[in-house]
């Protein structure tokens, strides 16, 4: 069992920020995925972790935005092709965002926005165009209930660390 943050980032045209993997990632190449995720390092936090993979993977400053705790998830996932069992203990974070988004070439081929109800029509059509564990964990995210709450307390300060 390890650490793992997931980080969805919305707009304020309630848009949800994807990234599509690198193709040179081992698990889920050229695969759309959330906004970002990271596994921690040895003594880092969550918090820390999540403003570590906004910066790393999005360009995304930690004075930018305001993070906010959504909730716990396990996860566990089964990778035979690469010889990988996955078992994670995931705080998930959300946060409103409209500036510019600079992903890192490496990390990440390209960002996109789109609304809950196209991605919804997208999963449906196209499932393999997006990560395993996002399509495991889509319905657990409650993406509606997220916005709504961020859009609530969007004049909220800056979340610090």
């Amino acid at each position: 069992l390890h650490r793992a943050v997931h980080v969805v980032v919305f707009n304020s045209n309630e848009q949800l920020l994807l990234q599509r993997r690198s193709a040179m990632k081992k698990l889920g190449p050229n695969c759309w995925d959330l906004s970002c995720a990271e596994h921690l390092m040895v003594g880092e936090s969550y918090d820390k972790a999540a403003v570590r993979g906004l910066h790393e993977e999005l360009g995304i400053g930690k004075h930018e935005c305001d993070l906010q705790l959504w909730g716990p998830m396990l996860q566990h996932m089964e990778y035979p092709q690469v010889y990988v069992k996955d078992n994670e203990f995931i705080a998930m974070f959300a946060t409103l965002y409209d500036g510019e988004v600079m992903a890192d070439e490496v990390e990440v081929a390209e960002t996109r926005w789109c609304t809950i109800e196209e991605l919804q029509v997208e999963m449906k059509q196209s499932p393999d165009n997006f990560t395993p564990w996002f399509q495991k964990d889509y319905d657990k995210m409650n993406l509606e209930s997220i916005v709504r709450r961020l859009k609530m307390k969007k004049a909220r300060t800056p979340f610090l660390v």
